[in-house]
């Protein structure tokens, strides 16, 4: 809270370019009143999962585990959309991922 005004809270929240804008105009205290706001709307507007979405990039999507893909093809085996030699293949790949 004590840094909003240089912008140490946009490159947090991983907001780089306003962050540099803040650095360059932290003297006019015109970021400093900005980042008031957005604290006090951050305090009691927003609840957790709406911070979470907000911060991180939505289009970073986190890596899927190995277990979670070998329940995939194993669904996908059951409904016999993969053949098993295709099967065994990918679940060789998927288990040396895991060890």
């Amino acid at each position: 809270m004590f840094l909003g005004g240089f912008g140490a809270h946009r490159f947090y929240m991983n907001r780089p370019v306003t962050g540099i804008f803040y650095l360059f105009f932290f003297w006019t205290f015109i970021p400093a009143l900005i980042a008031f706001f957005e604290a006090l709307s951050l305090a009691f507007f927003w609840n957790d999962e709406e911070f979470r979405r907000h911060v991180n990039d939505p289009r970073v999507v986190a890596p899927n585990s190995a277990a979670d893909d070998l329940g995939k093809l194993a669904a996908l085996f059951e409904k016999n959309l993969v053949t098993k030699e295709e099967y065994e293949a990918k679940k060789a790949i998927l288990l040396q991922r895991i060890t």
